[in-house]
């Protein structure tokens, strides 16, 4: 491990990723363009933790932080000894005693908790971030089996290294292996979700243990026809494609108004509506012209439910260029975007 330079900072940019599609559970997963961006720059003065956009508002420790966690991981740290980190609500900053010194930036706006792979992309880029500034190779498929091991699914770490549509699994030996497909551009993505959010702990204990063999047969079916049907384009294909029962039936009705925006968002031209990841968040597919309508609906139907806490909805595209990082001068104070 080579010594830290205060003069070296280090960037990074995560998309987000919606994930199963249906019948894909915790094997298919699409990257799309909201994206988490942060930048690390090691110092000699006490860790600093800035935290901005979508992870303004979040209640979880800074101690806790999963792009802290990461970077942390890397140095071989599992936390920071007496590091007794403060949330300072005026300005989201954390900060400790010990090393790793400097400032860490994460500013995100991907949807916390809602099924857009917020989790994959903190671990990511908490990852990628570490092992650049402890002087290590940044191998992607290296950083997949890293945080698909955390993770216990490679459907959101896989397509968020990679960019766009992957098929992903774990093999005995730990490491992930992954398949890209074609997506059509004529295809339009809608995001809805309410305000509340789903934890993925809850959701995966809603699942069944077991499914019957035939359950198994038609999900194998429908995700053939689901993988050329968004390569071709095929609405009508898709409809019947992303209908799934390994998840969404015990899942949807944890989300309130789920079902209903369901509803809307297929009255309202959309061929298919299933959820993002656990949720809460839903993902529709229409024509590109039925975006904005189906957008609407959705949200309606988010705001119209009780417990939803209200609903926000997002045209998302497929992102296909993946992860990107690099080293800049610490004097650099642009965005990674640049």
């Amino acid at each position: 491990m080579r010594g830290r330079d205060v003069s070296d900072g280090y960037w990074v940019r995560v998309p987000g990723s919606t994930s199963n599609l249906g019948p894909g559970f915790d094997v298919l997963g699409m990257a799309v363009d909201v994206f988490l961006e942060a930048r690390y720059r090691p110092g000699p003065d006490p860790l600093v933790l800035l935290r901005s956009g979508t992870l303004a508002e979040i209640s979880v420790d800074p101690s806790h932080d999963l792009v802290l966690e990461a970077l942390l991981e890397t140095y071989g740290l599992k936390s920071l000894p007496e590091m007794e980190m403060e949330l300072r609500s005026e300005t989201d900053v954390a900060q400790g005693d010990a090393p790793p010194g400097g400032v860490l930036e994460v500013h995100s706006r991907i949807p916390v908790g809602r099924g857009l792979g917020s989790s994959a992309a903190a671990r990511i880029a908490g990852r990628v971030l570490g092992l650049l500034s402890v002087g290590r190779a940044v191998d992607g498929g290296a950083v997949v089996d890293w945080v698909a091991a955390r993770e216990g699914h490679p459907d959101n770490a896989a397509p968020a290294i990679t960019g766009g549509l992957v098929a992903a699994r774990i093999a005995e030996s730990g490491e992930v292996r992954c398949t890209d497909y074609p997506v059509s551009p004529r295809l339009g993505w809608v995001y809805a979700a309410p305000e509340a959010p789903l934890d993925t702990a809850t959701a995966r204990a809603a699942l069944p243990e077991t499914v019957p063999h035939g359950v198994a047969v038609r999900t194998a079916a429908r995700m053939a026809f689901l993988l050329s049907a968004l390569a071709r384009g095929e609405g009508e294909v898709l409809a019947e494609a992303m209908d799934d029962e390994l998840h969404v039936p015990y899942r949807l009705p944890l989300v309130p108004g789920g079902e209903a925006a369901a509803l809307a968002g297929r009255a309202a031209g959309a061929w298919a509506v299933t959820l993002s990841g656990a949720g809460s968040g839903l993902i529709a597919v229409c024509p590109l012209k039925r975006v904005r309508p189906v957008r609407e609906a959705m949200v309606r139907a988010f705001q119209r439910a009780p417990e939803a806490g209200g609903g926000f909805s997002l045209h998302l595209r497929p992102w296909h260029e993946g992860t990107r990082w690099g080293v800049e001068e610490a004097a650099d104070q642009g965005s990674p975007r640049d």
